[in-house]
């Protein structure tokens, strides 16, 4: 009934207090070791939009869609719903419908709560897995615009074919997304993982996005292409759309100072997750210690790939 402990000391413990100990420790170290889901920080994320707000205001004038009465919208990877409100809502008056989608439960609940209007509605799903997307969905949407979220999928393809399933043919999409390599964000991801006080938090840290996944970079071919808008484009015509026009944008966004960029990173960098609460803070410190190393400033550098196409046949 018991465990004999600490060598040559007659100290003892009932089994299953020692076996409990055990168990907690060992759950503690793998805890350690498992990928850790991406959890957002949807107040973080929504302080972001200023910042944000300038540069898809004028990606949306630089490409203008055809609008129609009663024209049904919808919005992938939705987030906060701060675009989703304060600008897809008012880009026509003949909107009847505007659906934001994010697979993020905790970013839903949010923009309920905060980008609410009679009509919006704000649903969980994510439009990689097409067994999350309700039956309602297919051939329903005359709109379909998704902005900084397509970096964070793995399978291009298929989610492109979601997104022409729930499409009229003669929709249209705009997609707005990462197309930087983002060398200092490589480099700090590399060096902290490697670094003695973090990399336990790290073992198999499995980045879930385009620019920090070397695995998922190798999947899409078009990633490392020296023409990636053309690149992408050519996948996105084999997917049952007509590509109106696709570029790539070089953009620079200001933040001002180190600690108003740190707040930003820290909201979205998928290191986070890995990371206890507690511990969060000194962690950013360090990260960005790393990015400075990397010859980062407080101007953020970008690159962002911008695509409007029409669908003009549904697929098997």
């Amino acid at each position: 009934m018991y465990a004999l402990c600490g060598g040559n000391q007659k100290f003892v413990i009932p089994v299953y207090r020692y076996m409990l100990l055990l168990f907690r420790s060992f759950k503690v170290k793998l805890a350690a070791r498992m990928p850790t889901e991406m959890k957002w920080d949807a107040q973080k994320f929504s302080s972001n939009f200023s910042n944000r707000r300038g540069l898809i205001e004028n990606a949306l004038m630089e490409y203008p869609l055809n609008w129609k009465s009663g024209d049904c919208i919808i919005d992938i990877g939705s987030g906060t719903g701060d675009v989703t409100k304060h600008l897809l809502l008012n880009l026509s008056p003949y909107i009847s419908e505007v659906v934001g989608v994010d697979c993020s439960q905790d970013m839903v609940q949010f923009a309920t709560e905060n980008s609410g209007d009679p009509r919006i509605s704000y649903a969980v799903a994510n439009i990689a897995e097409k067994s999350t997307l309700k039956p309602e969905w297919i051939s329903r949407f005359d709109k379909l615009f998704s902005f900084y979220t397509m970096h964070w999928i793995r399978d291009q393809v298929q989610t492109l074919r979601n997104m022409n399933s729930i499409l009229k043919v003669g929709a249209e999409i705009f997609l707005f997304f990462t197309a930087s390599h983002y060398k200092e964000l490589q480099y700090a991801s590399t060096k902290i993982t490697l670094d003695p006080e973090w990399k336990e938090y790290f073992m198999n840290f499995d980045p879930q996005i385009l620019y920090l996944n070397p695995s998922w970079q190798a999947e899409n071919l078009w990633w490392s292409s020296s023409d990636q808008a053309k690149g992408y484009a050519d996948i996105v015509q084999q997917c049952g759309f007509d590509v109106v026009k696709a570029n790539v944008h070089p953009v620079c966004t200001q933040y001002g100072s180190e600690e108003r960029l740190k707040e930003v990173l820290s909201g979205w960098i998928p290191h986070m997750a890995s990371v206890p609460k507690e511990k969060k803070a000194s962690f950013m410190n360090r990260f960005f210690q790393y990015l400075k190393e990397a010859g980062l400033q407080t101007e953020w550098k970008n690159l962002i790939l911008c695509v409007h196409a029409i669908k003009i046949s549904e697929v098997s």
